[in-house]
């Protein structure tokens, strides 16, 4: 439910420029127009807000509502270097602000939903909205279902109040100190986080020259090029409090909340971002004799493989490697920020997202989360 004090409080734009070779920007010149005539007037900052520690009510609804906005002026923030989108949306929840919009990819929406959490936004009726325009594109896919939405008509639901309130994933993985995997960090996440050859194939395509082709071209590039000199890791797995470790060979392992991965892949096409489940797939020996059945993955019909696809549900989820010496990287929303071993787990009802009803009817909450 939308916090009654978002009424009065003015609206953040976090914009990447570079993303999506540049289409951040042109993006927001485009719309910029249209976010005044539907907000008013440009602010230099977010006024605080009324009363910025206290909680929103327990008895909210999970299910989209919407609280028409005020015309209160909004605060476009552009990102100049990595970082940057993860503090100026801390900042602008500290500062009072209604709604944190994300113009950028997915990278710049995982800076977004860590400086969101870190700004308290869900205690503080924050919502979140994405406007995409980088090069995955992948939690839009999600968020927007039938594809069709156009920034107008987002900007409408942002202006109208709705919010709807899904889960958060995070993990908590090891980092390197001076070389030695020996340090620690929890990265929160609003898509996807996984293991195996979607980390390598990101961090290719963080430091790609063929970006510009789209996310789809990319991410279908390289995973041809990282399949070809690809080893499946052997890892072992463990689900919720269960004592008993799961050993694989693993080409990719997935926890999804939302469904889509690599510019379009469908890994885990049966996620819901308001179940209070991580939605796990586990891909074993994929090799080169392989590659043509890759776009299964991109329709989901891999889940039709039993002998070597599984599928999991589950709020907490263990991974390491078999060799401890083995540095196997992860991924979260297109981000690397460490290694195994590592820890996921899913936080119910922790953001509120403008979404439109398509989003709803495929995301139904559970009895437990409604």
């Amino acid at each position: 439910m939308a916090d009654s004090r978002t009424s009065t409080r003015p609206v953040a734009f976090v914009i990447n420029p570079v993303s999506g070779a540049g289409a951040g920007l042109s993006t927001w010149k485009k719309i910029r127009p249209l976010v005044e005539h539907r907000f008013g007037t440009a602010r230099a900052h977010c006024a605080p807000s009324s009363s910025p520690s206290s909680p929103v009510s327990s008895e909210s609804t999970p299910n989209q509502v919407a609280t028409p906005q005020s015309v209160v002026g909004f605060v476009e923030l552009l990102t100049a270097a990595q970082g940057d989108a993860w503090r100026l949306t801390r900042e602008a929840v500290e500062n009072g602000c209604s709604a944190v919009v994300c113009l950028g990819g997915d990278g710049t929406v995982n800076e977004v939903v860590n400086g969101y959490m870190e700004g308290d936004g869900h205690e503080r009726g924050v919502r979140f909205a994405l406007l995409p325009c980088g090069t995955g594109g992948d939690l839009a896919r999600t968020l927007y279902p039938d594809n069709s939405i156009s920034h107008t008509e987002i900007l409408d639901l942002i202006a109208a109040g709705v919010a709807v309130e899904c889960d958060l994933g995070s993990v908590r993985c090891t980092t390197l100190v001076d070389g030695s995997p020996t340090g620690s960090t929890v990265r929160y996440w609003l898509n996807m986080s996984g293991v195996g050859i979607g980390g390598a194939v990101c961090h290719a395509v963080n430091h790609s020259s063929v970006k510009w082709l789209g996310g789809r071209i990319a991410f279908l590039y390289h995973t041809i090029a990282t399949t070809l000199r690809w080893k499946n890791r052997r890892l072992r797995y463990r689900l919720d409090e269960s004592p008993d470790w799961i050993e694989a060979t693993v080409y990719m392992l997935v926890a999804g909340n939302g469904r889509y991965q690599g510019g379009g892949m469908k890994p885990v096409p049966q996620a819901n971002m308001r179940n209070g489940l991580l939605d796990v797939v586990v891909i074993e020996d994929f090799g080169l004799l392989d590659l043509p059945q890759l776009h299964r993955i991109y329709d989901g019909s891999h889940l039709d493989s039993p002998d070597r696809v599984y599928r999991h549900q589950c709020a907490r989820l263990l991974v390491e490697p078999l060799d401890p010496a083995d540095r196997v990287y992860l991924e979260t929303d297109g981000e690397t920020p460490g290694l195994l071993p590592a820890e996921w787990r899913i936080h119910p009802r922790q953001i509120r997202v403008v979404a439109p009803a398509s989003f709803l009817e495929q995301h139904p909450a559970s009895a437990t989360q409604s």
